[in-house]
């Protein structure tokens, strides 16, 4: 059985939505997405959330999520060769969040 190796970004370690919004890049990844987790430091805070590639074309998208987020692609990952931009936006309150991006390479 192969476990995937969890890949987290400094430039995702607890980032700060500041104007309801936060981004930030990746590096170039190669592989294959199999999960994302998103936690605000607040359970109520509501907030949407973008992972687009380098050409700009959004490989997920989800809207109006609420609390801590998570979503294993075990069924159907997505294969990455890209530097990704990952977006918090429209977020109920400027707070921290854990936001991780998890794959198997």
């Amino acid at each position: 059985m192969h476990v995937p190796s969890e890949v987290r970004f400094v430039e995702f370690d607890q980032p700060a939505t500041s104007g309801a919004a936060w981004s930030g890049n990746t590096p170039l990844l190669q592989g294959y997405l199999v999960a994302i987790r998103i936690r605000p430091a607040t359970a109520t805070t509501r907030y949407d959330f973008t992972l687009t590639n380098r050409d700009n074309y959004t490989i997920f998208k989800r809207v109006g999520l609420t609390g801590a987020f998570q979503l294993n692609l075990a069924n159907g990952p997505l294969p990455v060769r890209s530097v990704l931009t990952a977006t918090l936006s429209n977020a109920s309150a400027d707070e921290a969040f854990d936001l991780t991006l998890v794959l198997d390479p």
